[in-house]
């Protein structure tokens, strides 16, 4: 009886100092934070900062930093500064109110990155984190992988651009958040820093992103295609997706996941117009492919018959990566290309045209110092429409003119199409694969005001040839 009132009294002294402990505590906390403070998670709500899970690398792949190391990136996010924030070890943490949970890395050309921590379900708060190269993102991260803030789209200051909302309506320019206008591995911005124009921002990689079903054929722009092609348009093979020789590209499987940058096969990770790949010609720098397009697959014909006049599709980037001039444009190329000159040649927007009568369509391009380069659109794998029937007299401009005439209306004879002697050209057959150039005969391929041909005079260039009408 004795002991069991004494293990009563011991009892309830231990379980009054629990309750002083526990008033101390609360006591310490109120005091302390001066508000409720939320249970810590191992998942993201809101901007992730009651984070405690155990993630310690970034985005990226890149290991984290620990908090308390100064090494390789000396900083002040300590636990002295930043109590109560949980900066152990190098797991990922969100002190200073960011947009997600961060750490440095140990990496010391990258002084930063965001992790790619999984929200809790149902959480509330943009998707801060990205699909493929993030074209979709739309979230609010405004600083880039090295601590920059960003420049607001609509302003000049520091940096003078043309990514302004008024100009790219299209574009979801808003305020000074992190975007991929296109073609980028991933998001980035103009920085407020005059030092430095630009820089990537580091959004994260959403975790389980939805794929749309792989195929062998392309779908409109292709961008699930998964077939084996391995060539381009022209015949040029495809340079393997993980080589940089003989071109240099940023379109690796680290900065394109789930791109299916296989081996050399045709792909289109950047959202462009078809599946192409960077080619082994070292003159080459990249070709779409003619993939066969899937049955009944909406979108554009993109590619071309013959030498492409007719061509009306919306490729707008030239086959060494220029982005096209407008043809209502005279910047930064004055000519004589505009619409309003030339009603008939449908010179829409900044598409590819051939206005001109050349080998494949073309465009002027918004570098100053390239004035005009041609497009790669890949040939039709269809039969070319037929216009009108082949005559050996002219109606029009006789395009259609199939006759033998090889003498020019001055006598001279004509040098064969398909030779560079003493006249170098490029009215090749295999330029103007529908125009017929066999032999020597008069042809018009170009859209000239009649039929001619090269002269085997060396002090004559060319001459128009003298082909009877058909009306007479």
């Amino acid at each position: 009886m004795v002991g069991a009132l004494s293990r009563l009294s011991v009892n309830c002294r231990s379980f009054t100092m629990d309750l002083h402990k526990a008033a101390f505590l609360l006591v310490a906390v109120i005091s302390t934070v001066g508000s409720t403070v939320v249970p810590e998670v191992t998942c993201v709500v809101g901007e992730g900062d009651t984070y405690r899970g155990k993630i310690s690398w970034t985005w990226s792949g890149k290991t984290c930093q620990r908090w308390s190391s100064q090494t390789p990136h000396q900083h002040s996010r300590t636990t002295s500064n930043y109590p109560n924030k949980g900066l152990e070890s190098n797991y990922c943490r969100n002190p200073d109110g960011t947009e997600l949970p961060w750490c440095y890395t140990t990496d010391p050309d990258t002084r930063w990155q965001y992790c790619s921590v999984p929200r809790c379900v149902n959480s509330p708060g943009p998707e801060e984190c990205m699909l493929y190269n993030g074209e979709s993102y739309r979230g609010k991260i405004h600083t880039t992988q090295n601590g920059v803030t960003c420049q607001r789209w609509d302003s000049q200051t520091p940096h003078k651009h043309d990514y302004t909302p008024s100009a790219h309506p299209e574009k979801p320019l808003e305020e000074n958040y992190c975007r991929n206008l296109g073609g980028e591995p991933r998001p980035w911005c103009f920085t407020t820093n005059p030092s430095k124009r630009w820089d990537y921002c580091a959004v994260p990689l959403c975790l389980n992103p939805t794929v749309v079903s792989h195929l062998t054929c392309a779908n409109g722009d292709g961008e699930a295609y998964r077939g084996s092609i391995s060539w381009t348009w022209s015949g040029k093979t495809c340079q393997s997706w993980s080589s940089q020789t003989p071109h240099q590209h940023s379109r690796t499987t680290s900065n394109y996941p789930n791109k299916g940058l296989e081996s050399n096969y045709c792909r289109n990770p950047d959202g462009t117009e078809l599946p192409w790949c960077y080619t082994t010609d070292p003159d080459t720098r990249w070709q779409y492919c003619s993939v066969p397009r899937c049955v009944n697959s909406p979108g554009p014909e993109e590619c071309i018959h013959c030498n492409g006049l007719d061509y009306k599709g919306k490729i707008h980037t030239t086959q060494n990566g220029f982005t096209c001039q407008r043809w209502d444009s005279q910047t930064p190329h004055e000519h004589s290309y505009s619409p309003s000159a030339h009603p008939e040649k449908n010179l829409e927007e900044n598409y590819c045209r051939n206005p001109s009568g050349d080998p494949q369509p073309w465009c002027f391009t918004t570098d100053p110092s390239k004035r005009w380069d041609f497009c790669s659109v890949p040939r039709c794998t269809s039969e070319p429409p037929t216009i009108v029937p082949e005559q050996i007299c002219t109606t029009g401009r006789g395009q259609a003119y199939r006759g033998t005439i090889a003498v020019t209306e001055s006598g001279r004879t004509c040098q064969s199409w398909s030779s560079q002697t003493p006249h170098q050209h490029n009215r090749t057959p295999e330029n103007y694969p529908c125009n017929d150039l066999d032999n020597n005969y008069c042809r018009n391929p170009d859209n000239e005001k009649r039929p001619w041909c090269y002269t085997t005079d060396p002090d004559s260039r060319w001459e128009y040839c003298n082909v009877p009408s058909c009306e007479n």
